[in-house]
């Protein structure tokens, strides 16, 4: 259905963005519990004796979706394609059950580096995933930004 919505109606990423109910204070209690959901963008697949366990998108968005319907979970720090693939399942549950499970959810977006670690090439690290104007766009709480300093050059 994902798929679906991103070959067939791609706008309705904007109507849940647009249509999300945000918290009045970022924290209740001080304490902020944030899902991070951007390891296989930085190449990072392994969890436990498995090298590819995050490389697995369904089975991953799958234990991403477990945890952001936690409700003592405070919300997702994702990737673009993560973020937008939350806000399809979660307009897809409002327009079928007038719920919402990332209403008053804390929504990150990262702001990566697309450096490899290793490669020649490291420190060309511009900006993937989101950008500023994506992070508005989509009515995100925040962003993430990684800095790197080649304190040896």
């Amino acid at each position: 259905m994902i798929t679906d919505v991103r070959v067939g109606d791609p706008s309705l990423i904007d109507k849940s963005a647009q249509r999300r109910k945000h918290r009045d204070k970022l924290t209740e209690d001080g304490k902020l519990t944030i899902l991070a959901c951007d390891h296989p963008a930085r190449r990072v697949t392994k969890s436990g004796n498995e090298a590819v366990r995050m490389g697995n998108r369904h089975e991953y968005l799958a234990r991403i979706l477990r945890v952001a319907t936690n409700p003592e979970f405070d919300g997702v720090m994702g990737t673009t394609d993560i973020i937008e693939d939350l806000l399809i399942v979660d307009q897809l549950l409002f327009e079928k059950s007038g719920q919402s499970f990332l209403d008053k959810k804390v929504l990150l977006g990262c702001m990566n580096r697309g450096g490899l670690s290793g490669c020649s090439f490291e420190m060309d690290d511009r900006f993937t995933s989101f950008t500023t104007e994506s992070i508005r766009r989509l009515r995100l709480d925040g962003a993430k930004m990684m800095f790197r300093l080649n304190w040896r050059s």
